[in-house]
């Protein structure tokens, strides 16, 4: 039996696979350049790519849509400016408001346009909040694809990334007691997702802060990583306390100091 459609604060939602999935793919390219200072120093610089394609993406297919309802947005963000109440009325002398074409055609009361929760949505530009809000109200703006479920999570694997990167990194091999090494990092990270829904420890959920604001339009999705660091530094060291059995402090100490300062020997 096809379940009844309801609003969206009353509706189940569902979770679907692609049924094309494919194996999502890295690949990897780079070209470095190493040379040798001293006799024990070595110096690298070099360019990383890496290209990821067919990667897991997981959103609502079910999105609500404020297209429909954006000229009466714009129509009750006018009236507001003009100091009328948001469906047009109680303008000021002289000043005529503008008709709200989804109040004018019945679909939703003055009294919810006019309403502080509309008003806040106006004020921020919220249209997306406030076309949720008539999906609560009414199911005659159809403003989801099916209006049977609240949302469906589809996950598929169309997304793609792409990393370029500038690395240098010196390294002073152990002598002396010293072994130093630094690297430094300079790139970017490009995507259109960059959580991986397929992943145990995230939850496949289209209300997370990586949900794409609209599936209708996948370029406005397109920018840095998440996780995008323009500039890494690491540093790393070890040396070793020339204290104990021949080194240069401490040269014949007692056996339990050597093995405290010294490691023994």
């Amino acid at each position: 039996m096809t379940p009844a459609q309801q609003l969206y604060s009353n509706s189940p939602s569902v979770g679907v696979l692609a049924p094309d999935m494919k194996v999502p793919t890295v690949h990897q390219w780079n070209l470095t350049i190493q040379r040798q200072l001293g006799n024990n120093t070595l110096a690298s610089i070099g360019y990383v790519g890496k290209r990821g394609t067919r990667l897991y993406r997981n959103y609502n297919i079910n999105q609500i849509s404020a297209t429909p309802i954006l000229p009466s947005f714009l129509a009750m963000q006018q009236n507001v400016a003009a100091k009328c109440r948001a469906d047009g009325t109680q303008c000021p002398a002289g000043v005529s408001g503008v008709t709200v074409p989804i109040v004018q055609q019945g679909f939703v009361t003055s009294a919810f346009v006019n309403s502080t929760a509309t008003a806040t949505d106006l004020a921020q530009n919220a249209a997306g909040n406030f076309a949720t809000r008539i999906e609560n109200t009414t199911l005659a703006l159809h403003l989801r694809p099916n209006q049977q479920f609240a949302t469906v999570n589809y996950l598929d694997n169309s997304s793609d990334s792409y990393y370029h990167s500038f690395q240098a990194a010196i390294r002073k091999q152990f002598s002396s007691g010293l072994m130093l090494g630094a690297t430094y990092t300079f790139g970017k990270s490009i995507d259109n997702g960059s959580s991986d829904p397929g992943g145990a420890s995230v939850s496949i959920s289209s209300t997370s802060a990586t949900a794409p604001a609209d599936i209708r339009d996948w370029r406005n999705e397109r920018g840095r990583s998440n996780f995008d660091r323009r500039h890494v530094i690491t540093t790393n060291f070890v040396y070793e306390l020339p204290f104990g059995k021949g080194k240069r402090f401490l040269g014949a100490p007692p056996r339990l100091l050597d093995g405290l300062v010294g490691g023994g020997g």
